[in-house]
């Protein structure tokens, strides 16, 4: 009598099985500490049969199938670990398969099952490490899912929060409830915002996430929570200018404005004390844009050496945003740093270059942050390694006053 190619298997601490064929358990299998199925393998059962992972991992990069065709016993995943695999599904017609641990899967888990399938530890659906991860129910499921929620990104302003779900259990119905938090630990709440999308009006800063639970699992989960900010009143694109013949021309671009009043061009010979020279009004209708609105100004009468400039932005209801100062010479037609505010790594660029004696990068305290006292060619600036902030640049020079600039590194 010939009879099918079992194999029991029982590994010890210091060991790893890995399977490049059919893996047919009857009984039970030990994995202490790593259990491997490599692609191409497959892993059935007859019988009883139970998969225990002690407090080693049984890890599947392949596909496991729980029990296809006819089969009469249960199948248990137990024991202390975590058991991770890619893909899993419950083929079995009769009887009852038990989860006593936690089976993370990364792929698809379907259960195909015409009887039970009892979590009484935890199916966790792994759509953190693969957007793709998804329950599929066919058959009967008692327990809990954990399922993570398809990560938002934070913004500001208005915002209407995708809520896409990782677990799709069949005949299920999802709740919502929107939440928000002060301080992204104590969460209230929000009335009637049982919704899949809620919108409000940002007016402070706060953190808001929703709670999805399933009417026909245990399946309860948070969102990913976001934080909104109050939009600020203009988003200034850049601030320059350059000397002509006719004076200095000086630009700025906006990339949105709320509520906007006006800008006011601010004049100054030191860089400290300055006075206003002309008032430009708004070019948004009724101060509210979401379109980029360039502005030019002429002063068609600096002032002898240096002049100074920065712009100055006024909301409706009176509060002011200033820029960061830049510097202009009839004389020396001096160098511009662009962008300003400097790149997200903290660089900017100085054209024309300057031949420097020194420089110094004072910080809004006070405090030189970076000098040099040997003489060179400044064509750019690098302040990755310094926390966001405003600096200003001080550059000595052989043929004339110091130049300045404010410089934002956000």
């Amino acid at each position: 009598m010939h009879h099918p190619l079992r194999l029991a298997v029982a590994l010890r601490p210091n060991r790893m099985l890995a399977l490049g064929l059919l893996l047919a358990i009857v009984g039970s299998t030990m994995a202490q500490p790593t259990l491997t199925i490599s692609p191409n393998t497959r892993v059935g059962g007859t019988g009883a049969v139970q998969l225990v992972y002690g407090g080693g991992a049984l890890t599947n990069n392949s596909s496991l199938s729980l029990a296809a065709g006819q089969f009469t016993g249960p199948v248990t995943y137990g024991g202390t670990g975590m058991a991770t695999v890619a893909t899993v599904v419950f083929n079995h017609n009769t009887g009852t398969s038990t989860l006593n641990s936690l089976l993370s899967v990364t792929g698809t888990a379907t259960l195909n099952a015409n009887a039970a399938l009892n979590a009484n530890g935890q199916l966790y659906i792994r759509s953190d490490l693969s957007a793709s991860a998804n329950l599929i129910n066919n058959g009967l499921l008692t327990g809990t899912v954990q399922g993570l929620i398809t990560r938002a990104s934070a913004t500001s302003g208005s915002y209407n929060y995708p809520t896409t779900l990782s677990v799709n259990v069949s005949g299920s119905v999802m709740q919502y409830q929107w939440q928000s938090s002060s301080n992204n630990s104590a969460w209230t709440n929000l009335p009637g915002a049982t919704g899949a999308t809620y919108t409000t009006n940002v007016t402070s800063s706060l953190f808001y996430r929703c709670l999805l639970t399933t009417t026909n699992t245990a399946y309860s989960q948070p969102t990913e929570s976001v934080s909104l900010n109050t939009p600020l009143p203009v988003t200034l694109l850049y601030f320059n200018g350059r000397m002509t013949e006719a004076g200095a021309l000086l630009g700025w671009q906006t990339a949105m404005e709320v509520e906007n009043a006006h800008f006011q061009i601010e004049r100054s010979r030191d860089a400290r004390s300055f006075e206003s020279i002309a008032t430009i009004p708004s070019q948004a209708t009724g101060g509210n844009s979401h379109l980029a609105l360039t502005y030019s100004y002429l002063d068609g009468k600096p002032l002898a050496g240096i002049n100074y400039y920065r712009l100055v932005q006024t909301d409706r209801n009176g509060t002011q945003t200033r820029s960061s100062i830049i510097a202009l010479s009839r004389e020396n037609n001096p160098s511009v740093l662009f962008p300003n505010p400097l790149t997200s790594g903290g660089e900017a660029t100085i054209e024309p270059a300057i031949t420097y004696t020194a420089y110094q990068i004072i910080d809004g305290l006070g405090r030189v942050v970076r000098q040099t006292d040997k003489p060179g060619v400044l064509n750019g600036v690098g302040l990755g390694e310094l926390p966001a902030g405003s600096y200003l640049l001080r550059v000595e020079t052989t043929n004339g006053p110091a130049w300045l600039v404010r410089m934002v590194r956000p």
